[in-house]
């Protein structure tokens, strides 16, 4: 391979689409990713691609669909295809798509990484790349670029040196040296103290600023112009040299965002800025795990911004992937040096224990076959994994507080369970739905009465779809309210149904109920990366499932309680979960009269929502639109509605609606350039958004005398 193959990834699921492009990435292959049909053909069309690795059931065209039109062109007739399904399992579809379509393999969702890439290697007729051969390969593409910082690169080095000088004197005090204390150990010290901040890092000229919410980094600024956007992307061969060049001309001559105008110049699509933005993000912090020194200080005064594109990892896959990409085999052994008798304890607290580690199946088989009894020279030694590779899981296992290292455990908790496959091949969580499946299930076999979920108020009918997309936004809403029915459940059951038990459990089952629930309903093993109002309802489902095993694991308390069930006093705390439910209804209600265009009921419903349950950014976003339709176009609705969503945006960053509306309102406004950057904030959180995407591409309005800036 003389140089880097491209592979275009076709998945529409966010997670798994990553998972494939950081395993082809790291096996030296560049990547390009997509998550619907037609954008899959006009990047297929506009960029060079050797491989195409496509999802059979994925929107708008389905993958055999595409396939049947690359195979229609002269560039697709022969590119090397590999189809894969989750759904689509039959002999038919596969001979379907080996036979008439020409693909190479079909594979069965869900498929290691590591099988991914020896497909691909394997269509292509290369071998693995000489990881240094690549390194050299990215370093002269890196310097070739040349200067391609745009101002806001400039900006944000700028603002580097500022949070630098800025005063902490604050009661957190977190600073030293990395030669003293690593990086991975610095980041769940402020973890473990659920810090929120700036962590100010230099390393001679090289200055960089991690900020921190509640503990886990979410985003990175850095003061290097070699990590500036347009690097990032003619390094990993997404744009090329003149593309860059041409849009930082028109960028100096429109003053419009480098996006925007490579989407416009049909550069990249919408997806691939986003994955774009997402590695640019990813490289500025994972380049601090291999720096052997230098300053930190952190200063939990600092504000953490607001940004649209954020480290949706947690801090246990931070740590790992940040070791796994920087330590070479002497650091990994000089980790654990001199502690090889002591053995490989798992955490007693499943909130530590169950972190989502972003495992493969063969490292999910280690961290799986960990008793307390094995020594650390055992594990290493037991061949599941390479002897590197094995110290560097137990490294970042150990940083992240999922295990510890002492004498062998007499009475420690159970050994892990063997992981399922499909939960851990594309080292992606498996949907939520399934897994409360499973509970029930459980429950069921053991004779415990679980409540059926409350079937949700039917919305009103609607006159038409609604003028803005919604397919991932919908899935989010029945999600929060599949979990605040859960939530309800559970606070009406005795802890006994809570943990799928009979009255009279002994301690060892109540134990083993309560690991296999949070397993299962660990927060980060489902919702890491959702809005904050799905993490909160995660989280509360969490607690009442620990609560259950405190008090039932406790003589005293359990004999209390057992008191209060047999007097019939025990009590429930539902009222803020009526709340929510509650602030469901008249969300869904308002959405429907929204859709309809009766503006002023949508305002009132949505308002009673946005009282009943202020936290959550789309009842804010709604309110704000309706409110803008409602009322008389003017300075004065616009500043209700923008108000409206501007909270929206406080509470959730993310949620591509809040920028679409700020855009039309703007537009409407006749403000086009304050317009268009909000329409491109909405493309970059939902790069699905047609709407957005739409808005872009049309040309300003003639703007007249009046129009004020």
């Amino acid at each position: 391979m003389t140089e880097p193959r491209t592979v275009l990834v076709v998945e529409d699921d966010k997670s798994i689409q990553r998972v494939y492009a950081e395993a082809l990435t790291a096996a030296g292959f560049t990547v390009l990713t997509e998550r619907d049909g037609e954008w899959a053909l006009t990047t297929f069309a506009a960029r060079q691609v050797d491989v195409v690795l496509i999802d059979a059931l994925i929107p708008v065209q389905n993958g055999f669909a595409v396939v049947e039109q690359l195979r229609a062109t002269k560039k697709g007739a022969k590119v090397p295809v590999l189809m894969m399904s989750g759904v689509y399992r039959s002999a038919k579809s596969k001979t379907d798509a080996l036979e008439r379509l020409g693909c190479l393999e079909f594979l069965e969702k869900p498929a290691d990484p590591s099988r991914i890439v020896a497909s691909v290697q394997r269509a292509l007729g290369v071998a693995a790349p000489d990881p240094e051969r690549v390194r050299l390969e990215r370093a002269r593409l890196e310097a070739k670029a040349g200067e391609l910082a745009t101002v806001i690169d400039r900006e944000e080095a700028q603002s580097v040196e500022e949070h630098e000088a800025a005063p902490t004197n604050a009661a957190i005090q977190v600073a030293g040296n990395f030669k003293d204390t690593p990086f991975t150990e610095v980041l769940f010290e402020l973890h473990r103290l659920k810090a929120t901040g700036a962590l100010l890092l230099r390393r001679e000229k090289v200055k960089k600023i991690v900020f921190v919410k509640d503990g886990v980094p979410v985003f990175v600024k850095s003061n290097l112009l070699t990590e500036c956007l347009g690097k990032v992307m003619v390094r990993e061969r997404m744009i090329t040299d003149a593309e860059c060049e041409e849009s930082l001309r028109q960028l100096k001559a429109t003053g419009r965002q480098q996006g925007a105008i490579l989407i416009d110049l049909g550069s990249v699509s919408p997806n691939n800025l986003t994955y774009a933005l997402q590695l640019q993000l990813e490289t500025k912090l994972f380049d601090v795990f291999g720096w052997p020194d230098g300053d930190y200080r952190f200063n939990p005064k600092a504000e953490v911004p607001g940004a649209i594109t954020t480290l949706d990892m947690t801090l246990a896959r931070i740590l790992y992937e940040g070791v796994r990409r920087t330590y070479d085999d002497a650091r990994a052994a000089a980790t654990l040096s001199g502690l090889g008798a002591l053995s490989v304890l798992l955490a007693d607290d499943p909130m530590d224990r169950f972190q989502d580690m972003g495992l493969d199946l063969d490292e999910s088989r280690l961290y799986a076959s960990l008793d307390g009894k094995k020594t650390i020279d055992d594990v290493v030694g037991a061949g599941l994994l390479p002897a590197p590779d094995a110290r560097k899981l137990l490294y970042a296992l150990k940083c992240a507080q999922m295990i510890r290292f002492g004498p062998p455990a007499l009475d420690g908790p159970p050994p892990l369970e063997e992981p399922r496959s499909a939960e851990l091949a594309t080292r992606t969580p498996p949907d939520p739905q399934p897994s409360l499946a499973v509970i029930e299930a459980r429950r069921a076999a053991q004779n415990a009465a679980l409540p059926a979920l409350p079937a949700p108020t039917p919305a009103p009918a609607t006159g038409g779809a609604p003028t803005w997309d919604d397919d991932e936004t919908s899935s989010e809403t029945a999600l929060r309210e599949r979990l605040a029915a859960r939530l309800s459940d559970l606070q009406r059951m005795t802890y006994y149904e809570v943990l799928g038990l009979e009255r009279g459990a002994t301690e060892v089952e109540v134990k083993r109920g309560y690991l296999a629930l949070a397993k299962e309903l660990h927060p980060d093993k489902h919702f890491a990366g959702a809005s904050p109002a799905i993490r909160r309802l995660a989280e509360a489902i969490f607690h009442q499932v620990t609560h259950a095993h405190a008090v039932l694991t406790s003589t005293t308390e359990r004999a209390q309680y057992e008191r209060e069930l047999a007097a019939g006093t025990v009590g429930s705390d539902t009222e803020r979960v009526r709340k929510i439910l509650e602030a469901e209804d008249h969300f869904r209600r308002g959405e429907a009269l929204l859709a309809r265009k009766q503006f002023a009921p949508a305002r009132e419903a949505l308002a009673a929502a946005a009282k009943l349950y202020p936290d959550e950014a789309e009842f804010h976003a709604l309110l704000g639109w309706a409110s803008w339709e409602a009322s008389p176009p003017g300075d004065a609705s616009a500043n209700i509605a923008l108000g409206h969503l501007d909270q929206a945006v406080r509470l959730n960053a993310k949620l591509d609606k809040a920028y679409l509306f700020r855009g039309r309102i703007f537009k409407a406004l006749a403000k086009p350039q304050r317009a268009e950057a909000e329409f491109a904030k909405a493309l970059q959180c939902n790069p699905s958004s047609r709407e957005a995407l739409r808005e872009l591409r049309r040309p300003p309005p003639v703007l007249s005398a009046k129009t004020v800036e």
